[in-house]
C-alpha cells in the first residue's frame, strides 16, 4: 500500500514469554521483544494498555496514539489517512539538516 522506502512498520512484543514473542518474527515486519510489559520500550513510550499503536513522522514525532479499545476498521482508515498525509507533506529542509547533523556527530 505504501512505498517501503518511505514507510516502516515496526513491532514491539511485550509478552513475558519470549517463545510467544518469537511468533511475531514471521509477520513480515521488524519486531523486538521488550522482555515483558515493564520493558524499556514500554516505559519510554508510557505503554500501559495492549496493544498500543503509534504513528510517528519522519522526524520521530508521535502524531497519533491508539490503544486497545480503538482497534476497528475506522482505526485502519484513520491510520492510512495519517500516513498518506505525512507522505504528502513537503520535506522540511531544516529537519533533514538536523538529522544529518546528528548522524555526522562524532565522525
Amino acid at each position: 500500500m505504501f512505498p517501503p522506502e518511505k514507510v516502516a512498520l515496526l513491532g514491539v512484543n511485550s509478552d513475558p514469554d519470549p517463545r510467544v514473542a518469537a511468533a511475531d518474527l514471521v509477520r513480515g515486519w521488524r519486531s523486538w521483544w521488550d522482555g515483558g510489559t515493564t520493558g524499556q520500550i514500554a516505559r519510554d513510550y508510557a505503554v500501559v494498555v495492549y496493544p498500543t499503536l503509534f504513528v510517528i513522522d519522519q522526524q520521530g514525532v508521535i502524531v497519533a496514539r491508539f490503544e486497545k479499545n480503538q482497534f476497528d476498521q475506522r482505526l485502519c482508515d484513520r491510520v492510512k489517512k495519517l500516513v498518506q498525509d505525512l507522505l504528502d507533506r513537503p520535506p522540511d529542509p531544516a529537519a533533514a539538516d538536523a538529522v544529518q547533523g546528528n548522524c555526522m556527530e562524532g565522525s
